[in-house]
């Protein structure tokens, strides 16, 4: 399936995030769907269904660190081991830039680490940029390339 038909995750908690990147998604037409899940249990349980052959492999995650229930980087961790998985590229975010989580995101399996926008603008921006990563990580991860 082409990654322009694949979902998108984001496991964000905070509601004016999740609400911001839905703006994003909808000013610059992407035409993926956004799937947001509220904490990391959730996200594992989505993944599962996943797994299950329920649900399409998402062709992002966007994980936000600070979860409820399962950290984001043991939700990282527990993506990257499960071999359906762990070609999906993942982006972590995070409030505040800690170099400890960037360090441990990244051998943890995180593909990109970064900090979430303070505006709307720019949360379009990032998913402007974003978009073009995805659609050739997920060709890549789901063997199209």
């Amino acid at each position: 399936m082409p990654a322009e038909f694949l979902p998108i995750l984001y496991v964000e908690d905070d509601q004016s995030a999740a609400a911001a990147l839905e703006r994003a998604f909808a000013q610059t037409r992407v035409p993926n769907e956004l799937v947001i899940t509220r904490d990391g249990e959730s996200a594992k349980a989505y993944f599962q269904s996943v797994l299950a052959g329920q649900k399409s492999i998402p062709a992002l995650a966007l994980i936000d660190l600070n979860l409820p229930k399962i950290s984001g980087l043991d939700l990282v961790r527990w993506i990257r081991d499960q071999p359906l998985l762990k070609g999906m590229p993942i982006v972590s975010l995070s409030e505040a830039y800690n170099y400890d989580d960037l360090e441990r995101g990244y051998d943890l399996g995180a593909n990109l680490y970064l900090l979430k926008p303070r505006e709307i603008r720019q949360w379009a921006d990032l998913v402007f940029r974003l978009q073009g990563y995805w659609s050739t990580q997920a060709d890549t991860y789901m063997g199209k390339t």
